[in-house]
């Protein structure tokens, strides 16, 4: 397989999507000031601000390639290490959307980190969300009654009172099924009311129950499979050069 550098291919798809430049005009990497147990995510403003602050390489890869943490592979051990938190930043010239970012990002990753990958196919274990055999019981979020259509045992917060895709519900399933994703598989597109409830025993892991209740409140149920799925897999990723 040709190993070709992340940020001549960046060069090229950034090109080909009419991008507005190929790398960032400013950029740094400096090792975090305070690393913190909850740092903010990885995003980029519409004004063409990158920040990935107190964090570590793996999650602006991730967030340039729109992939998840399971399926980035073969990171080396020191991006591990507790040291190896950076505060990660890019500003561009103009504005760019979203895909003209992740590009930037991607370019910002193999000047200053040396990122070389390959993407990978390979079947995978997953739990897929399916609409039940009885067809679905939610309702579009414009058409739910509660002032936050989405709420999860009572509590309001995982809402901002848009309603939910699929994807997002798939995402938040994921919490009960450490170590296997959670992907959306329904066919079902917009935004949803979400509101079920469910009970898990202390030390139970809660992926039992939630799957019992979304079949039940939701007319929803989640089927284990094995599907092909891509992966960013890892060539070269060395320590951030200086700024």
């Amino acid at each position: 397989m040709r190993r070709v550098p992340v940020f001549l291919g960046a060069i090229l798809l950034a090109m080909g999507a009419r991008a507005q430049t190929a790398a960032f005009d400013v950029t740094s990497v400096k090792p975090a000031k305070a690393p913190s147990r909850q740092p903010p995510p990885a995003a980029c403003s519409a004004g063409g601000t990158y920040a990935a602050i107190g964090q570590g390489v793996a999650s602006s890869i991730r967030w340039a390639y729109g992939i998840q943490a399971y399926q980035l592979t073969g990171l080396p051990d020191w991006s591990r290490k507790a040291d190896a938190v950076y505060d990660i930043e890019g500003k561009a010239a103009g504005g760019v959307d979203e895909t003209q970012c992740r590009l930037l990002v991607q370019a910002l990753l193999a000047e200053r980190f040396h990122l070389e990958m390959h993407w990978e196919t390979r079947p995978f274990p997953v739990i897929a969300l399916v609409v039940g055999k009885d067809g679905a019981k939610i309702r579009p979020a414009g058409d739910s009654p509660a002032d936050n259509p989405v709420r999860i045992n009572g509590a309001r917060g995982y809402g901002d009172g848009k309603g939910w895709t699929m994807a997002q519900l798939a995402d938040f399933l994921s919490r009960g099924f450490p170590g296997t994703p959670v992907v959306d598989r329904t066919g079902l597109t917009g935004l949803y009311g979400i509101v079920f409830d469910f009970d898990v025993s202390p030390g139970a892991p809660a992926g039992a129950s939630m799957a019992a209740a979304i079949q039940r409140q939701l007319g929803l149920r989640l089927e284990e499979r094995k599907e092909p799925t891509e992966f960013v897999a890892i060539d070269r990723l060395e320590r951030p050069s200086g700024n």
